[in-house]
């Protein structure tokens, strides 16, 4: 008998400890609910105050950065220097605004140390098997659809022109602060970050695939400023 109520004793804890975590995994999710809710009221009403209307890329605090697999070892990093971009913004409906931007192909900087052997810049942006960028001048990105994936993130897709073929892609992006007034400039202002893995190949770039990898991955931070 006392076997009994031993087994019967344990099986009471089980059954108390199982429901204690049933009972906190509701608390944390509630918790969790909670928290998004709050940031999701909180972007709403950061958004709500910056007026709708065309955005001009602030060049000063923005960057276009790219890597690239080099032989397994590293991430060959590099970036271009001259672009441009404008953004139509809709407060109401963020998802509703889109994006526009033109990078010149032969911007390209790579901070190639040996400089005095070779303009390995130059060389990247105008040889054929490269950039080429006497025949394909720009780059250039379009977007299509904005889909929101949380408080301050969304996919951007969109196309993407380079050496003259025109391929979608998506890039993640995450809103990152506005300002009804930006500091020292007076205009309201919008700061994103974005990233993006493209497949060089599918746009005609296979130049020493795989000991270059194929797989390049775009790093985009922004600032906007109102027109």
């Amino acid at each position: 008998m006392s076997i009994l109520v031993k087994i019967i004793n344990v099986i009471t804890l089980i059954i108390n400890f199982l429901n204690c975590i049933k009972m906190k995994k509701n608390i944390i999710a509630s918790i969790l609910i909670l928290l998004s809710l709050s940031s999701c009221i909180a972007v709403k009403k950061e958004i709500a105050e910056i007026p709708s209307g065309t955005y001009e890329i602030d060049k000063a605090h923005s960057s276009v950065i790219f890597r690239v697999d080099h032989l397994g070892l590293s991430k060959y990093t590099a970036r271009f220097t001259k672009f441009d971009a404008k953004l139509e913004f809709d407060n109401e409906n963020p998802s509703k605004s889109s994006i526009e931007t033109t990078i010149k192909a032969n911007s390209v900087k790579t901070d190639f140390p040996f400089v005095q052997r070779k303009d390995f810049d130059k060389f990247l942006a105008y040889n054929e098997n490269w950039f080429n960028a006497r025949k394909f001048p720009k780059i250039s990105f379009k977007s299509k659809k904005i889909t929101r994936t949380g408080p301050r993130k969304a996919n951007i897709t969109g196309d993407l022109t380079m050496l003259g073929v025109t391929k979608e892609i998506k890039l993640k992006a995450k809103f990152n602060k506005a300002y009804k007034v930006k500091p020292y400039v007076g205009k309201a202002a919008l700061g994103f970050s974005a990233s993006a893995k493209i497949k060089r190949s599918e746009w005609g770039f296979g130049t020493f695939i795989p000991s270059i990898g194929d797989e390049v991955e775009i790093i985009i931070e922004t600032e906007f400023h109102k027109l």
